[in-house]
């Protein structure tokens, strides 16, 4: 769309995991008492349209139809269709959000779906999905079919966080999600609208005593103070912040600085390019389309590669291999190479145009294994995550920082 916030924009993924998983865990505590509190209308403020965003609303309402109307006879086929809708959202309603690095969608649940149906509640999961689609190629309202397409994706989402992502769960994968059939069916709805409450950014609703939603992001002074600068002001002050952990900053040239003053949209992973261009690299979320096989090889050991570069010396990496196989049309990228002494390995699944992004977590935990800096992740960019690789001081400095890049 023209103008996002005419529309939902999205909360973290990781957000609504969790508290998919606690809103499981209240409604086993006090089942009438919670379903009470989502006794209402749905209440999304509407705002008045221009002809041109509402022809785009109609568009893709009757794309998400057309979708739904697949037939479907299994969870994966299921799935696959949804995953069509979160890409329309991708493509429309979220078009300047971004996939932050361990960010989990409905693709995961797709490229893990062995796993997902060895839970008992896959059965029961697949019959609410049923009934969702139908009732989306039902929807003739327009606004409400984008609205519920979106609560049933988002769901899913922190589904994919519940079962596969260790900060959404407390004991053990999936302990936030009812294992009885009974108990399920009066969660999803609930869970459902949980999901358009934090859309529409409603007063937060107190699950228990020991659970409350996310406060909005406060900033410190120093943020605030960040926030303030100018473009070419936030990059002189980069520079001085990562001089001051003895990181070698490459002087911006007379052209640079021109061009910088005349800049209104500040763009991080370009500061930090321009900064610092041996230690940064990008990975693309969505960079094949019609991907060859060679370039499907080379994708992800090209990364570790680079990322081994980025650190200037300190990981050594040799004997970088990799496998590809294909089974059931899905390829697997098996990659694997020698540094500090011993093998690592590394397993990826490619069914699409999108990387899988446990890459960002595998370098993220490759770091903290065994260099002394760590990889900071800028994900303003919905089809690139920019990195870079800094003393775990300097890392946490600017992290702050990066947090403020939507301001």
């Amino acid at each position: 769309m023209t103008k996002k916030d005419e529309f939902l924009t999205q909360p973290s993924k990781q957000d609504i995991g969790e508290a998919v998983a606690e809103l499981a865990r209240s409604l086993m505590k006090d089942p009438n008492g919670l379903a009470s509190l989502f006794q209402q209308e749905d209440d999304i403020a509407e705002e008045e349209l221009t002809e041109e965003e509402l022809a785009e609303q109609v568009a893709l309402a009757e794309q998400i139809r057309l979708a739904a109307m697949t037939a479907t006879t299994s969870l994966p086929e299921t799935l696959a269709v949804l995953d069509r809708i979160n890409t329309l959202l991708w493509q429309t309603i979220w078009q300047d959000e971004a996939l932050s690095p361990g960010e989990l969608q409905v693709t995961d649940l797709i490229l893990r779906i062995g796993e997902l149906e060895a839970y008992s509640f896959a059965p029961w999961l697949q019959q609410c999905l049923l009934q969702e689609l139908s009732a989306l190629a039902e929807n003739a309202d327009d606004e409400a079919c984008i609205n519920s397409a979106t609560a049933v994706v988002s769901t899913l989402n922190g589904i994919a966080h519940q079962l596969f992502d260790s900060n959404c769960y407390e004991e053990e994968p999936a302990d936030g999600i009812p294992n009885q059939q009974d108990a399920f069916y009066e969660w999803w709805p609930l869970a459902m609208q949980m999901v358009l409450d934090m859309y529409a950014d409603d007063d937060d609703i107190d699950f228990d005593e020991d659970f409350d939603d996310a406060e909005p992001e406060e900033f410190n002074e120093a943020q605030l103070a960040f926030i303030e600068l100018s473009v070419l002001e936030k990059y002189q002050f980069l520079a001085q912040r990562l001089q001051a952990f003895d990181v070698d900053v490459t002087p911006l040239k007379p052209a640079q600085l021109k061009a910088l003053q005349q800049q209104d949209y500040f763009d991080f992973t370009e500061a930090l390019v321009a900064l610092i261009p041996e230690r940064t690299n990008s990975f693309a979320t969505e960079p094949f389309g019609a991907y060859t096989e060679e370039e499907l090889r080379d994708f992800y050991p090209q990364h570790w590669q680079a990322a081994s570069e980025a650190t200037g010396g300190e990981w050594q990496l040799q004997q970088l291999n990799t496998e590809l196989s294909d089974e059931n049309g899905d390829s697997e990228i098996n990659v694997s190479f020698t540094a500090f002494g011993q093998l690592h390995e590394w397993t990826y699944t490619h069914d699409s145009s999108y990387s899988d992004t446990s890459f960002l977590d595998d370098l993220t935990e490759f770091a903290e294994q065994h260099l002394t800096g760590r990889f900071v992740f800028d994900s303003q960019n919905e089809y690139e995550i920019g990195y870079a690789y800094l003393p775990t001081a300097a890392a946490d400095e600017l992290q702050q920082y990066l947090s403020t890049a939507n301001c």
